[in-house]
């Protein structure tokens, strides 16, 4: 069962997935995936191990991770374009990508984390 243990390995997971399967890949912003927790009768030994460890107990992250390179205008004039990997996470499969997530997007200051590039 998911919990706070097993979900701080999603993201270093990711951000190895994505140096693996992208070429050209920066250092990843990640949208920090927010934890849901799971709605579950636990055994009395059970909370006692969560309450030992000192976790709130069964959480889980969404289910779909998005790892996507963005390309945009360059940052500095000697190079023709920039560009940044992000990873984020969500419950659909499908586009069209959650609000929230393209807020964060949005607020990713891209000068400071964007990387110059040139063909």
């Amino acid at each position: 069962m998911p919990d706070e243990l097993t979900n701080k390995e999603i993201v270093p997971n990711a951000i190895k997935t994505a140096k693996q399967k992208l070429d050209n890949v920066t250092i990843p912003h990640i949208i920090r995936p927010v934890k849901n927790p799971i709605n579950i009768k636990l055994s009395d030994w059970t909370k006692k191990y969560y309450e030992q460890l000192g976790i709130d107990g069964p959480t889980e992250f969404p289910r779909i991770q998005c790892i996507s390179n963005f390309e945009s205008d360059f940052v500095n004039s000697e190079y023709c374009y920039s560009y940044l990997t992000i990873i984020w996470f969500q419950n659909d499969w499908i586009l069209p990508i959650d609000k929230n997530i393209i807020e964060k997007i949005k607020e990713i200051n891209w000068d400071k984390k964007a990387i110059d590039c040139s063909y």
